[in-house]
């Protein structure tokens, strides 16, 4: 079987995609939010005739919204000055759990996530990944298939202790 090369490049690329994709996850989160405060809001000020009140309700989703984008700016910074390490870790555990996923059309969309564990934390795995292999696996079900427990993996781990990806050493070989 044929190894990907893995460069940094390509570890900086994909964890650019990862850090879009969280906060895209969270501006949904926020979306939600707003629509179901300015209906909270109108009927509030429909029942009291007080529209501070409802208005100050629509603005507490704000600092959460306001905190994710400083995260983002703050990863984006990170991967671009290269703020990570790359490990060598075996893999302890995968499994799956049900996790909230807003969109704006949905409020109530419960999907499942598979996670992995290693020493250094747990990690979840997106939904497309290594899209760029030409020898890879795509998407979470064939890496759910393809990895097993104890299996070594490249752990990509922010400074702040986050892992921000993965990656097989069965299917990637490090060049550093």
């Amino acid at each position: 079987m044929q190894k990907e090369l893995l460069m940094h490049k390509v570890i900086c690329n994909d964890l650019k995609k990862i850090n879009k994709n969280s906060f895209a996850y969270h501006f949904n989160l926020f979306m939600n939010f707003i629509i179901l405060f300015m209906l909270f809001a109108v009927l509030v000020w429909a029942l009291t005739k007080t529209f501070i009140l409802g208005l100050l309700v629509w603005c507490i989703p704000v600092p959460h919204i306001i905190f994710q984008f400083c995260c983002y700016q703050c990863n984006k910074r990170r991967i671009a000055n290269m703020e990570f390490t790359i490990l060598s870790q075996e893999l302890i555990e995968k499994y799956s759990k049900n996790k909230y996923h807003p969109r704006i059309r949905h409020f109530f969309d419960f999907r499942k996530v598979l996670c992995v564990r290693f020493e250094s934390g747990e990690w979840e795995v997106p939904d497309k990944l290594y899209d760029w292999s030409e020898y890879c696996f795509t998407n979470k079900d064939d890496f759910n298939d393809s990895v097993l427990q104890g299996d070594e993996f490249y752990v990509v781990l922010y400074k702040n202790g986050k892992i921000g990806y993965v990656y097989s050493k069965k299917n990637f070989k490090l060049i550093t």
